[in-house]
């Protein structure tokens, strides 16, 4: 990791609990490129309506390994929705906190 894990991302510097310093800085960079980055914003929603709401993961008559490969592609996408929801709410457990 790069020196760059005290970039300002024009929010106060969320510390969450029981994150290690790289966790913080995975969950800043998250929120920067798909929260507050117009073109993240739209990436994220896009895969979401395309990947996400569209069911069924398995399909009968298709090979099981398509709905293994799906399932991974929606875990990812989940997985940038939970980080970026994780580190909102610490934003806004400092603005409350004033810290």
């Amino acid at each position: 990791m790069s020196n760059n894990n005290q970039v300002n991302h024009n929010l106060k510097n969320p510390s969450p609990q029981g994150y290690s310093k790289e966790q913080e800085y995975y969950l800043a960079l998250t929120y920067a490129a798909f929260h507050t980055n117009p073109a993240g914003k739209e990436w994220i929603e896009f895969m979401r309506d395309s990947f996400l709401n569209k069911l069924p993961v398995a399909d009968p008559g298709k090979d099981l390994n398509h709905a293994f490969y799906r399932e991974g592609q929606n875990s990812l996408i989940r997985s940038v929705f939970q980080n970026m929801d994780a580190y909102e709410l610490k934003i806004k457990e400092n603005n409350k906190s004033g810290d």
